[in-house]
């Protein structure tokens, strides 16, 4: 009987070691290690309508907006029929009858960029840069 008792807490021991060794990996990990996670965006928000309106809010607030190139998330809110929402430079944009939202993620270079409706090209436009 003796020898059982010992050989119990051993088992015990190293069932434990196996399922704090995973848990700890999970909450000391840096992030993304291990988790497919995509790296960081910054949001810019977009709203196309209601009538003929585009605004464009970015989030540093620059006048004129200037942005750091690399990955930026575009979230557009197109409430119109009559116009859309397109990013040249990137080749996205939504229909001009869509209307719903819109999520990209796009790589932004050096430069700058020119946004319109393409019902409207004149009338509905901005430009940014990013450095």
């Amino acid at each position: 009987m003796r020898e059982i008792a010992q050989v119990r807490p051993k088992l015990a021991h190293g069932i434990r070691l196996i399922v704090l060794v995973p848990t700890v990996f999970v909450f000391f990990c840096p992030a993304g290690v291990g988790r497919g996670a995509a790296p960081a965006a910054t949001p810019i928000a977009v709203k196309v309508g209601p009538g003929r309106t585009i605004s464009v809010r970015f989030p540093n607030g620059g006048n004129p907006p200037r942005l750091r190139a690399g990955l930026h998330t575009f979230v557009v809110s197109d409430l119109s029929r009559r116009d859309n929402f397109h990013l040249l430079g990137v080749e996205r944009k939504t229909g001009i009858a869509f209307m719903g939202t819109r999520r990209w993620t796009v790589t932004l270079s050096k430069g700058t960029y020119r946004y319109f409706s393409d019902a409207h090209p004149t009338a509905l436009r901005g430009t940014f840069s990013v450095y």
